[in-house]
């Protein structure tokens, strides 16, 4: 009876508290269930009746985008859903430990809220910049596996490319054994590969995606530099350099690598094919190129990227 007395006793003593603690996590849990709840409006995979197979056939290219998009919107919902809660559950640790807690132990109570949310927070960030942190990854792995007096190296470059129009490399290395253009991407799952294919295919949680296959999408920035630079295209090595957890399903073709085996396949070229004044020629003219791209052609770069993925 003692330890009831003493419950109802601490429960109606913060009883007025409790009321405006929890009103910060009103609009988060609303805007969670928002977001849950429009998961269920997204449009469910759709049958259709007996069809010509060449009508079958355009139905099957254009759902097959529309699939890829559903689920893209999907796994976009769910994980917000998921962080956002998440971020709830922090703040509602922390709004607890500072009403009820004291000591050592509303520090600790703190500390883990503030892990949930500042965790949530850096996650939902990887989430949209997938690209920069994959790039951010590569330009460390660089900078560190590199030796500075043998290899420099220019990231997030903008070139010319005539007409207005400009093209964005992720990273270039200039060495005297050659000029490394490296292209960047940050997948999940399992890729699957072929160099000579359009697209390139990706599997994850048995969902299907494609994207244009890189190699092709690197050697446009090769050809970009070869010309600017009016070098040999033996001179310049393209590579594609693949970040997070993805694993490979066919065999890796040539120029591609995980991230983690870059610096050993760009020292795997030890024989010297430039001299050093023809590397600080080629150095100088780079960082001069992407000096003259205007902000507004950077900008417009950009657009056009979001609008083509659109």
């Amino acid at each position: 009876m003692n330890m009831l007395a003493f419950i109802f006793a601490a429960n109606t003593q913060h009883v007025d508290v409790i009321g405006p603690i929890l009103k910060p996590l009103v609009p988060f849990l609303v805007l969670a269930a928002i977001i849950k709840v429009a998961t269920s409006f997204i449009p469910k995979k759709r049958r259709h009746s007996q069809h010509t197979k060449a009508h079958n056939k355009s139905l099957a290219i254009q759902h097959h985008g529309e699939r890829d998009n559903t689920r893209k919107a999907k796994r976009t919902t769910n994980f917000l859903f998921r962080m956002i809660m998440t971020g709830s559950v922090g703040l509602f640790i922390i709004i607890c430990a500072i009403a009820f807690g004291s000591g050592l132990g509303m520090f600790i109570w703190i500390c883990i809220g503030l892990l949930l949310d500042v965790s949530s927070i850096i996650r939902i960030y990887a989430f949209f910049n997938k690209g920069k942190m994959g790039e951010l990854l590569v330009m460390t792995r660089l900078r560190k596996g590199l030796p500075v007096d043998e290899y420099d190296i220019l990231n997030n470059i903008y070139l010319p490319i005539g007409g207005g129009a400009t093209t964005q490399i992720d990273h270039v290395v200039v060495s005297r054994f050659g000029v490394f253009v490296v292209e960047t991407k940050n997948y999940s799952g399992w890729i699957f590969a072929d160099a000579s294919s359009k697209v390139w295919t990706q599997t994850i949680y048995h969902a299907k995606n494609t994207f244009q296959n890189p190699i092709r999408q690197n050697y446009r920035h090769v050809c970009a530099i070869a010309d600017n630079l009016r070098l040999p295209k033996e001179y310049i090595r393209g590579v594609v350099a693949f970040t997070g957890d993805c694993e490979f399903k066919t065999p890796m073709p040539d120029g591609v690598v995980y991230s983690r085996k870059l610096v050993d396949y760009i020292k795997s070229f030890a024989s010297p094919i430039l001299k050093d004044q023809e590397k600080a020629e080629i150095l100088l003219a780079l960082r001069e190129w992407d000096a003259s791209v205007t902000p507004q052609q950077r900008a417009s770069h950009v657009d056009n990227l979001r609008q083509s993925h659109n």
